[in-house]
């Protein structure tokens, strides 16, 4: 009867947090902060110039060589939360991820880690269709090395951050609350390049349009389950207690994270100008 007690009381504990996690990805979602820099991304200048049909094709060139770099930063950042702290890509998987294998796990960074993963061709893809080959310097079709933007690589280095300091909460929280604004800004993006006259540009590179923009369709697909592995990972923490067991605590990271995301798509745009 004790034992039975204990278990009842243990498993009202862990809904009590489940249901504590969800409601703070809620409040954070509806923040103030939050609220203010999704509208920013919903109308930002490259979102807005592609759907218009005029974004220069140098800005899809910048976005594919700053994401070369950003997604095996990601792909570690991810496999180090899930709990795989010895992989690491290979020195040719920092520039042609898919060359790598990943350990496989169940959880949300797992599966971020796997997501990554398997857009690791489709990133080779749009690369080559925008003109950067696949030489670890990521050379331009005019011969010149790709530099990358520090505006840019800051999302990757906060994600790295949050990894190293083994924030997986906060982590969670982050990519709960970012990763639908990412994808919606994929989507259109991809959407309104289709519409253009990018197809032309991308054959001039032997690569069909609809094949190099299946990176952003990939990212464009709502990822499932995603708030409630988020909100796993949470409760987990909440359920630990202490002074940053609390959705305060959380409100920080996901408004960096969002910031970083903003700076990215200014920093591409900016940076093809």
């Amino acid at each position: 009867m004790k034992l039975a007690l204990l278990l009842s009381s243990i498993t009202a504990a862990a809904a009590k947090d489940l249901e504590a996690a969800k409601a703070c990805l809620e409040t954070l979602r509806t923040s103030e902060f939050n609220v203010a820099t999704e509208k920013a991304l919903a109308s930002h200048p490259f979102v807005a110039a592609a759907e218009a049909g005029t974004l220069d094709f140098a800005a899809l060139k910048r976005f594919a060589g700053e994401q070369r770099l950003i997604q095996p930063s990601d792909a570690v950042s991810f496999a180090r939360l899930a709990g795989f702290d010895d992989w690491t890509p290979s020195p040719g998987g920092l520039t042609d991820c898919h060359k790598n294998e990943a350990p496989v796990g169940e959880g949300l960074f797992a599966t971020l880690l796997a997501g990554e993963m398997a857009a690791a061709p489709l990133l080779n893809r749009l690369s080559i269709g925008v003109g950067l080959d696949l030489d670890p310097h990521g050379l331009d079709d005019d011969g010149e090395p790709f530099v990358p933007s520090p505006g840019a690589q800051a999302y990757g280095a906060y994600w790295a951050l949050l990894s190293r300091d083994g924030k997986r909460a906060a982590a969670a929280a982050a990519a709960a609350v970012n990763f639908p604004a990412w994808g919606e800004a994929c989507r259109r993006v991809r959407a309104g390049v289709l519409k253009s006259g990018a197809k032309a540009d991308f054959a001039a590179h032997g690569v069909d349009v609809v094949d190099a923009l299946q990176f952003l369709a990939f990212f464009a697909t709502p990822l499932p389950d995603l708030d409630d592995m988020a909100a796993e990972v949470i409760a987990a923490e909440f359920a630990k207690g202490g002074a940053g067991a609390n959705c305060d605590a959380l409100a920080d990271p996901v408004r960096m994270l969002q910031a970083y995301e903003l700076g990215f798509w200014d920093a591409v745009f900016g940076g093809a100008n």
